[in-house]
C-alpha cells in the first residue's frame, strides 16, 4: 500500500525523521545500550541517539582477527566523532557444543534472530551487568535504504523523468557497480518494459530440507500482489520481509528489549514510495542516505565501499565445532521426522566443505531449528507425564 502512495512535494527531511523515530524509542528506556558494528546503519542510529541528549549506559563493536572481520578503524571513526567511548570485544576461537546449544533461548518460534551467537550471548551478559532495560540496533537499514547491487535497479528508468542522455550515462555507473556489462544492464530494463514479472527468489545455497517436503514458490505473502511494481522495488520488499527475523528470540532479547529505529513504521512509509534508483542515485548502495548524512557522519564510513564479512570467522567455528555438529543433527529431531534430507545434510557436515562453500546460514537455521524442537519436544513430554 504505501509503496503505491504518490511522494509527498515537500517531503520531510529524511535525517529529521530518522532522529525523531530514534528519539521516540530512546525515551521509553531506563538504560539503554547500543551497537557500533562499523557499519553505516549503525552508524545512522548512533548519530541520532547523541542527538537525542539522552544518556546511553554502553556503546559495544565486536571483531574477528581476520581482515574483513575487523571494522574496528569505523567503530572507532563514528565513535570519535559523535563523541563517545567504545567497547571492543575480539570473537574467535569458539566452538559449538551441548552446553552452548542447552542455553539457546527458546520461544514460540524457533530461534533465527541472532545467528551470531556468540556475540548475541556476551552482549545480552554485558547489557544485563549495566542493568539496561534496551538494546538500539541499525538492523533493517541495509534494506530501507537499499544496499544490493543490482541491475534490477536499470528497470526504475522507465519511471524516471530525467532525459535518456542522462539515462545513459546512469546505465554505464550502474553496470561499474554491479559489476556487469553495459548491454546486461540495459537488456535487464528493456526487459522489465516488454514483460513486468515477479522478481526470482534467491536460491539456497544448499538445500537441506527434505525432498519430499512441500516448498513454496513464494513463501513470504509479502510479494503476493506486486508483479506491476518495479523489480528493485519487489525486491526492497523481499528484504524488508527477511529482516522480521530480528524480531524473534534471542539471549538479548531475553535479557532486555530490542529495537531496531531503522524499522520503524513512519521510516518504512516514508521509503518505500521512493524508487531504488533514487535510494542509490544509480551508482551505489545506500547513496541517498549517504548524502543526507554527509554532515553527521565521518567521511571514512561515508564513502567507505564494501562491507564487513565474518565468513572466515564462521568458517573456523563451524569446522572446529564439526564433530557435535554431526551428532547432533544427523538423528537429531527433525532428521528423525524426515524434515532433513540426509544426504545432503551429511555432505554439509564436512570440515572440508564447510570451509569451501559459504552455507553458514543454512546449518545455523537448521542448527538453531533442531534446539527448538528438542525443547518443545521435552516440554510436551513433560506436561503428559504430568497429566498421567
Amino acid at each position: 500500500m504505501f509503496v503505491r502512495q504518490p511522494l509527498p512535494s515537500s517531503p520531510p527531511s529524511l535525517p529529521a525523521l530518522i532522529d525523531a523515530c530514534i528519539g521516540a524509542w530512546h525515551s521509553c528506556t531506563r538504560i539503554a545500550i547500543a551497537e557500533v558494528s562499523g557499519g553505516l546503519d549503525s552508524a545512522i542510529v548512533a548519530a541520532g541517539l547523541v542527538r537525542s541528549g539522552r544518556d546511553v549506559a554502553g556503546w559495544f563493536h565486536y571483531h574477528a582477527i581476520d581482515r574483513e572481520g575487523d571494522e574496528r578503524v569505523y567503530a572507532r571513526a563514528v565513535a570519535a566523532y559523535l563523541g563517545f567511548p567504545v567497547h571492543e570485544t575480539l570473537q574467535d576461537h569458539r566452538i559449538v557444543d551441548a552446553a552452548l546449544m542447552a542455553d539457546v533461548p527458546v520461544t514460540l518460534r524457533p530461534n533465527v534472530a541472532s545467528l551470531s551467537v556468540f556475540h548475541d550471548r556476551d552482549l545480552a551478559a554485558r547489557g544485563r551487568a549495566l542493568g539496561a532495560d534496551t538494546l538500539l540496533t541499525g538492523q533493517g537499514g541495509d534494506a530501507l535504504f537499499f544496499q544490493p547491487a543490482t541491475p534490477l535497479i536499470a528497470a526504475d528508468l522507465w519511471r524516471d523523468p530525467q532525459p535518456w542522455l542522462s539515462k545513459a550515462a546512469t546505465i554505464a555507473d550502474l553496470a561499474g557497480w554491479t559489476g556487469r556489462s553495459i548491454w546486461s544492464v540495459l537488456g535487464t530494463a528493456l526487459r522489465a518494459r516488454i514483460e513486468p514479472s515477479a522478481i526470482a527468489l534467491p536460491d539456497y545455497r544448499v538445500d537441506l530440507v527434505a525432498r519430499d517436503m512441500p516448498h513454496d514458490d513464494h513463501p513470504l505473502r509479502w510479494l503476493y500482489d506486486t508483479v506491476d511494481l518495479a523489480p528493485a522495488k519487489q525486491l526492497q520488499i523481499l528484504n524488508l520481509a527477511a529482516c522480521r527475523a530480528a524480531f524473534g528470540g534471542s539471549w538479548c532479547a531475553s535479557a532486555m528489549t530490542v529495537r531496531h529505529p531503522l524499522m520503524s513504521q513512519p521510516l518504512l512509509e516514508h521509503v518505500l514510495p521512493i524508487s531504488a534508483l533514487d535510494l542509490t542515485q544509480g551508482r551505489r548502495d545506500r547513496a541517498m542516505i549517504r548524502q543526507a548524512y554527509a554532515e553527521r557522519l565521518p567521511p571514512i564510513l561515508l564513502e567507505r565501499r564494501g562491507k564487513g564479512c565474518l565468513t572466515p570467522f564462521f568458517g573456523r567455528m563451524l569446522a572446529a565445532s564439526m564433530p557435535f555438529l554431526r551428532d547432533y543433527l544427523i538423528g537429531g529431531v527433525l532428521d528423525q521426522h524426515h524434515l532433513l534430507d540426509r544426504e545432503t545434510l551429511a555432505m554439509v557436515l564436512d570440515p572440508e566443505h564447510v570451509m569451501r562453500t559459504n552455507c553458514y546460514t543454512e546449518i545455523f537455521v537448521v542448527l538453531l531449528m533442531e534446539r527448538w524442537a528438542r525443547a518443545w519436544c521435552d516440554r510436551i513430554t513433560a506436561i503428559d507425564a504430568a497429566r498421567a
